[in-house]
């Protein structure tokens, strides 16, 4: 029983936190996510879909993970094949993603959703590094890794970004199954 308590207490003050083991160093830091951001203009992109959630689609991630071309990144596993993005899809998403407005400082609090999992990894390609926007639509989050330093932020809820995140990243679906949730 205590346990249960810890496990419910702990999930309350790190609502869909990935763990440190499995991304690299954890910062809410607002600021330096935008100061990342800032720096990612105009650099080449990669979009990886992520697999449905281990949990709420329990039986679509087992049978999806059992066929070839998964790759797995921070704890959380991808189609292989990534999207390779022309001219006007890079700048539709950059123009989205790079965007200070869309994003909101992260509200540490229980969301439900079963803990972060990533829908997307948008990959920047920048002078040999790559930089990862790892999107998850189930908690609106979204994390920045860059040099095993994750950067958090949540996807701006009082406006519109998240539909407009929801619009653009949908039109790259294009081996997940389709299903309810996403």
């Amino acid at each position: 029983m205590k346990r249960f308590v810890l496990g419910v207490v702990l999930m309350i003050f790190l609502g869909c936190s990935p763990s440190v083991t499995d991304l690299g160093y954890l910062d809410e830091d607002y600021e330096g996510f935008i100061e990342q951001i800032s720096k990612l203009e105009k650099t080449t992109m990669r979009l990886y879909e992520g697999f449905p959630h281990p949990e709420w689609e329990w039986q679509l991630f087992e049978t999806e993970s059992q066929k070839s071309g998964v790759i797995e990144r921070g704890g959380h596993l991808f189609y292989e094949q990534f999207q390779d993005l022309d001219e006007e899809s890079s700048s539709a998403l950059q123009t989205l993603l790079l965007k200070a407005d869309s994003y909101e400082r992260r509200v540490a609090s229980l969301k439900g959703c079963g803990g972060f999992h990533p829908d997307y990894d948008v990959v920047f390609l920048k002078e040999g590094e790559e930089v990862h926007l790892l999107i998850c639509f189930g908690c609106d989050e979204v994390n920045l890794v860059r040099n095993d330093k994750v950067y958090m932020v949540d996807i701006e809820g009082k406006g519109s970004a998240e539909e407009v995140f929801r619009e653009v990243l949908g039109g790259f679906r294009v081996q997940r199954p389709s299903t309810d949730l996403l």
